[in-house]
């Protein structure tokens, strides 16, 4: 009896055992095929590969999205800060442009040049003209800026010219009654000074920069100058050569901040092209323009002369960026972008 009831249980062990093989076998089997019954071991699932990062400034495009093509390249919005080149030349200038900023007062710089920066809306985004003084030393500096939860530093390499000296001699009588002449200075910095400070919060200009007059190149931007053997202030525009009476025309398009007589430039007009860009144009014979006038790129606004601190007919022409001048002949080969 002990013996049958040993067998019988020995027998009904064996099939429970059989019964859990075959099953843990069955769900292991439908598991490979793609049912489901159990998860696969952590680490056999694999890690999906980082989304790429945008370049600098750029707002990331999601992966699953249509690539962006060039007629939707402005659906992909600009963040942060942007600066127009890492290398600038003594007498030349920078923009700097912010975006997803709506707020100009929002933004902080630490600028190693010297000069504030003035934000203004243009489409989309903030921009700033940054411009470097022409007596400034080569080297490597850092400009940082931050605003609105981001900030970005930039290295600038201002890179070394060689600006030649000039030797002129000029009429004794008109030294001492122009750059000679503490009267003259004062009326020039009480009257046109000032002016270097307006701005139109808007571009005003179009295209490239016009040469405002048909002549032959005299003095380039940034010679020291040797006045009767006596050094004098470095070149802040160029002359330009012509008869008296050559037309003068507008560099580009903008509103007439200044159109007078004045001791030490003689009959002068400056222009504000937006942002606190300015062109100036000296020594003319006669005026067309008067202040407050918006004028168009090309337009007449004078004629050659020889008035003020002038050795011969000819028109000093400037460009200043607020109270910096910057090399003319920068703005002359294309259109300024900011």
């Amino acid at each position: 009896m002990k013996i049958r009831w040993l067998l019988s249980a020995v027998a009904a062990f064996s099939l429970l055992a059989y019964l859990g093989i075959w099953g843990y076998s069955l769900m292991f089997d439908n598991n490979k095929a793609g049912d489901p019954l159990m998860e696969p071991p952590a680490e056999s699932i694999p890690e999906p590969e980082p989304a790429p990062l945008p370049p600098p400034g750029m707002r990331a495009v999601p992966p699953d999205s249509e690539p962006v093509s060039d007629a939707d390249e402005d659906m992909v919005r600009r963040l942060g800060f942007e600066l127009s080149g890492t290398a600038v030349d003594p007498g030349g200038f920078l923009v700097l442009s912010a975006y997803a900023i709506e707020d100009p007062e929002m933004i902080t710089v630490s600028n190693p040049f010297g000069v504030k920066l003035h934000f203004y809306q243009v489409e989309d985004h903030l921009s700033a003209l940054l411009p470097v003084k022409f007596t400034f030393d080569p080297g490597r500096y850092l400009l940082s800026v931050e605003g609105g939860g981001y900030q970005e530093s930039f290295t600038i390499t201002v890179r070394d010219r060689d600006f030649p000296t000039q030797e002129l001699t000029v009429e004794q009588s008109t030294v001492d009654s122009t750059i000679h002449n503490e009267s003259a200075n004062t009326e020039y910095f009480s009257r046109v000074q000032p002016v270097k400070f307006e701005a139109v919060d808007q571009p005003l200009w179009n295209d490239a920069f016009l040469l405002p007059v048909d002549g032959s190149l005299t003095s380039a931007f940034g010679f020291q100058r040797i006045v009767n053997g006596v050094p004098g202030e470095r070149h802040s525009g160029i002359d330009l050569a012509a008869e008296t009476g050559t037309p003068v025309l507008a560099a580009n398009s903008g509103k007439v901040l200044f159109a007078d007589f004045v001791a030490l430039t003689g009959n002068t007009v400056c222009i504000e092209h937006g942002l606190g860009l300015k062109s100036w144009y000296y020594h003319m014979n006669s005026l067309n323009v008067t202040e407050g006038e918006t004028v168009g790129r090309g337009q007449q606004i004078g004629s050659v002369g020889s008035t003020g601190f002038s050795t011969g007919p000819h028109l000093h022409f400037a460009i200043s960026v607020w109270n910096v001048y910057v090399d003319p002949q920068l703005l002359l080969d294309a259109e300024l972008k900011v």
